[in-house]
């Protein structure tokens, strides 16, 4: 194996939690040559990893002419072996034509997690987490879990960017500051605005800085969040570029925050997280990966009720959610905190 290309175009977080693999695979094969395709957007988190010799930007808009694109680049590359841990029709014409010796593909379970889903079928059964699972992917090649984490290296350039943002709002970078993250996909997956809002002034009276971050589409959640406080915010959300992001949150305290990217990238810097889980479940793999979390949830009988979330409740009820009250939210800060 001296040359190797993992193949996951998105999203932030399936990205991340790909990066155990990346360091086993280095491991495994010192010496060999690891490439990595994934979305142009995404390409930030992992430019910089250690790991990765070469990153290939995909461009969906395209077409399929970028799909062609890739298969010639690959097709030259002389690959050994080709990891597609995407598995959808892309991935799948890239693996299928990339010329490589060996080809490994991600399987993702579908029945298995139709059935839990559809019929709450296998809720007492073993579930590994998604990392360990791309880990088996690739079992036979020897690789095997070294016990850590996820990673992630922080740009300088946005480090520096991020505390002059910090100093221009009265934040020394010294003090502890609370990360609120209430934006998420799909509507189900967000914890109401109104209890992040809770949490921050909660935070607030505890002489906490706060700060809110997400993407551009978590700009309206989190200026809901900013309305309903009742104590001084930074509202950065859709205003950070993705390191720029990682930098706020090695910078944080502590993180508060959806079932979503922002959760594995405080996960993949070893950072504390307090994570509010509605309609998925463990049984989808997508817990923060070793490191200090507290996830905090309630035993609905309908959960899970799907798998990336969805824009209404299946039941009507959203009880997943709103049965989860802000002071169980800080409490559980509160223990973290304490423990770090």
């Amino acid at each position: 194996m001296k040359r190797i290309l993992i193949i996951r175009l998105s999203a932030m977080g399936d990205v991340l939690l790909t990066t155990p693999l990346i360091r086993m695979l280095n491991k495994r094969f010192p010496g060999a040559t690891i490439d990595y395709i994934v979305k142009a957007q995404f390409a930030p988190l992992i430019q910089s990893n250690p790991h990765i010799d070469r990153v290939w930007m995909f461009s969906p808009e395209r077409g399929f002419s970028e799909i062609w694109r890739h298969i010639r680049r690959i097709r030259s590359g002389g690959y050994d072996a080709v990891v597609d841990l995407q598995s959808n029709i892309r991935s799948w014409l890239l693996r299928t034509f990339s010329g490589a010796r060996r080809k490994f593909r991600y399987r993702l379970g579908r029945g298995r997690r139709y059935f839990l889903v559809r019929f709450g079928m296998h809720r007492n059964a073993a579930y590994a987490p998604i990392p360990l699972r791309y880990l088996a992917t690739v079992s036979s090649l020897g690789i095997e879990d070294d016990g850590s984490g996820l990673e992630y290296i922080v740009d300088e350039d946005a480090k520096q960017s991020v505390l002059s943002r910090l100093a221009e709002a009265g934040i020394d970078d010294n003090e502890q500051l609370i990360v609120l993250a209430p934006g998420a996909m799909h509507w189900t997956k967000r914890w109401p605005a109104d209890h992040f809002a809770e949490v921050g002034d909660g935070f607030s009276r505890m002489q906490k800085h706060v700060v809110l971050v997400g993407g551009e589409m978590d700009r309206e959640v989190c200026e809901r969040v900013e309305r309903s406080m009742t104590s001084p915010v930074l509202n950065l959300a859709g205003r950070l570029s993705i390191q720029e992001t990682a930098a706020l949150l090695e910078a944080s305290t502590l993180l508060v925050t959806n079932d979503t990217g922002v959760m594995h990238m405080e996960a993949a810097l070893g950072k504390p997280v307090v994570a509010v889980f509605g309609p998925t479940t463990h049984h989808l793999g997508f817990f923060p990966f070793r490191t200090s979390s507290i996830v905090v949830e309630r035993p609905v009988h309908c959960r899970p009720c799907s798998f990336h979330g969805t824009e209404r409740c299946p039941q009507n009820h959203f009880q997943c959610m709103k049965q989860i009250h802000s002071s169980d939210v800080i409490r559980a800060a509160k223990i973290l905190l304490e423990r770090n």
